[in-house]
């Protein structure tokens, strides 16, 4: 059987030129694997990871020993962002992921583990193609050779460009090696600071860990990786909001977000596809939750306290300030806490929608919701020519405008709006200036009548000046149904040098939600997330983290001159840098890959022949090893299979 796979999958390649690929299943990493895989990625990847643990960032002892060779356990987390853009850096917003606190729910630690992997592979498969190695770089090979377009790079490289993801596979690291629910005995998810008794909270370094990450930073969107059951859930998850009909804050757009993650994630055989409602709806309340205690930890006084365990030495949680305003969605991944390694699906299909399996369906909805941190806009066609956006991907300098495009009369605009669910109108604006990105992204209020004040000194117009657009789907409102409506609109007559951005509002019925079954009752959303895109007057500070509400969100301008800058989406030498642009086969006019057409391998039918001959001698060597009877009995794996270093 494998002999005639093998010769199909030859014989196919002679016929589309295309590479020989087998399949890659996930599979299950022990300890010591997620280890090794950790390092393998940030030093692979420094520009767009870095490693750390909770033992040398925040002084935490260790607890048992972990692995083979019963090294002290230590809590490991790898921050994916790109840490060349310094731009206004406290405004990045936050996202943390944790692949576990119960050690024997073992999907979420591989999901978060491979998708930090897929970050940054797809962000150095970016920067390659645009600067020196072109698509034959390693990472771009890598990329391709799983079937991933360079649209889906584009896409990833944008989001570690512009989010800073916290990821801890295996926040209970002892009971992760040793396959226990609790750590020494104790639950992590009942130990947080959070409608429990102070003398139980914070007793293990499971949570003192996931406690010391919060307080550094300024998470916004949270997931914690259960299993045991299969559910998507939101805030409330307490005994203390267990109050029939009751909802919180911000119901609306915790129901609209876990709603996307489950269309986005979809189903497959055995298992259902995931039920989405708050944690005390579907599936139980609990004192000491995580979930609870993120969300609400920093306004709700009446449940949040302060913790006096012994364990361990003690411990002093410190002052969290407003750190506590997450949305920390609890996915229960799967109704068996450890399904077979067969069902966790393979590394090929994680943007195909199809094969689909464990791991698979839980990288596309933590990208989701890495996707919804932020609102923000992609111009995919402007004057009637595709567009590129090179700013806003990871790796290519921290902005300046260096977007160019032709000028003319009546310019067409084609754009989408992405890290939303509905957008509601958008304004088209054109300014006898050009703009240096970094003035947009240095704003704390953004409007389009501000813009003009910012690129002129004096306002334009008295009122808001451009091309309105009526609103509609942003790229999360059906995911299961296409990516978003693309909006149309005129940015003007464009004459010498100017510049357009596009700014939009989203979402705005999250900040309208009717208060009457607000639990507490009769107060407007708590959450950084709401606020920041539906209230202009919020603005939160912890940790030298900064979250600014916006109601209109720009896109990076688009600097118009004459043909000689540049032309459309074309990045010449500008500011000292240098991106080459790649042409050639299997490339479209602009150096950008073709949809479906990897560049990875190119087989000649010349090198196809060799391989034929070898494969074919092979089997006879070994068919005359057998009659011989020497060496016995040969075994035969597939290529990599099982092999978790076998990685993107």
């Amino acid at each position: 059987m494998i002999r005639i796979l093998t010769f199909l999958m030859v014989l196919q390649s002679i016929f589309d030129n295309s590479p020989v690929a087998l399949a890659k299943p996930f599979v299950y990493p022990s300890y010591d694997d997620m280890v090794d895989l950790l390092h393998s990625y940030s030093s692979t990847h420094p520009r767009f990871s870095s490693l750390s643990t909770s033992q040398s960032s925040f002084s935490l002892p260790t607890v048992g020993t972990c692995g083979k060779t019963s090294t002290p356990c230590k809590n490991y987390f790898l921050t994916v962002n790109d840490h060349t853009n310094t731009i206004n850096s406290e405004l990045i917003p936050d996202i943390f992921l944790s692949g576990e606190v119960h050690g024997d729910e073992t999907v979420g630690p591989s999901t978060v583990l491979y998708l930090s992997n897929l970050l940054t592979t797809a962000s150095s498969c970016v920067l390659e193609h645009y600067t020196e190695n072109g698509d034959k770089g390693a990472n771009c090979v890598a990329w391709h050779n799983y079937g991933y377009t360079f649209a889906d790079a584009r896409w990833l490289s944008r989001l570690v460009k512009t989010r800073r993801v916290i990821i801890s596979p295996a926040s209970n690291a002892l009971g992760f090696s040793q396959t226990r629910r609790a750590e020494n005995g104790i639950d992590p998810n009942r130990d947080f600071a959070y409608d429990q008794n102070p003398s139980n909270c914070f007793r293990t370094i499971a949570g003192r860990h996931i406690n010391e990450i919060f307080k550094n930073h300024l998470i916004q969107l949270s997931i914690t990786f259960h299993g045991g059951m299969t559910a998507i859930a939101y805030e409330w998850g307490s005994p203390g909001h267990n109050t029939k009909n009751t909802v919180s804050p911000d119901n609306l757009a915790q129901k609209e977000l876990t709603r996307g993650m489950s269309d986005y994630a979809g189903t497959f055989k055995g298992e259902t596809k995931y039920p989405y409602n708050s944690m005390n709806k579907i599936v139980y309340p609990v004192n000491g939750g995580m979930e609870d205690w993120a969300y609400a930890g920093s306004w709700d006084t009446d449940y949040f306290v302060q913790c006096n365990p012994t364990t361990y030495g003690g411990y002093s949680q410190g002052e969290m300030g407003e750190s506590l305003r997450a949305f920390n969605v609890l996915v229960e991944a799967s109704r068996i806490k450890k399904p077979s390694e067969s069902s966790l699906g393979r590394w090929e299909d994680v943007f195909t929608r199809e094969n689909n399996g464990h791991v698979t369906r839980n990288i596309r909805l933590s990208l989701l919701t890495i996707d919804m941190a932020e609102p923000y806009v992609e111009v995919v066609r402007f004057g009637g020519q595709d567009f590129v956006d090179y700013d806003a991907m990871a790796g290519l300098g921290s902005g300046g405008g260096r977007n160019w495009a032709t000028r003319g009369a009546g310019v067409s605009v084609e754009f989408k709006v992405h890290g939303c669910v509905t957008v509601d109108e958008s304004i088209i604006v054109s300014v006898p200036a050009h703009v240096n990105s970094t003035l947009l992204w240095t704003l704390q209020e953004i409007t389009p009548t501000t813009y003009n004040i910012l690129v002129n000194g004096a306002i334009l117009h008295e009122n808001v000046a451009g091309a309105k657009v009526n609103g509609g789907k942003g790229r999360w409102a059906e995911p299961e149904n296409g990516d978003g409506d693309v909006f149309e609109g005129t940015a003007g007559n464009i004459e010498g040098e100017s510049s357009v951005v596009i700014f939009t509002r989203v979402d705005k019925s999250w900040g309208e939600e009717d208060r009457a079954n607000f639990e507490p009752k009769n107060i407007g959303p708590q959450s950084h997330y709401v606020n920041a895109r539906t209230n202009a007057e919020y603005e939160k500070v912890h940790a030298g983290k900064k979250v600014v509400g916006r109601i209109w969100w720009p896109s990076n301008p688009i600097n118009v001159g004459a043909a000689s800058k540049g032309g459309i989406g074309h990045v010449p030498d500008f500011e000292g840098e240098t991106f080459k642009e790649k042409k050639g086969k299997g490339y479209d006019e602009k150096g950008n890959v073709d949809v479906g057409e990897s560049q990875a391998v190119e087989f000649s039918m010349l090198w196809v022949m060799v391989g034929c001959v070898l494969v074919a001698g092979a089997f006879m060597a070994v068919r005359k090893r057998r009659r011989r009877g020497g060496g016995g009995e040969v075994e035969y794996e597939m290529v990599n299979k099982g092999d978790v270093a076998d990685t993107v």
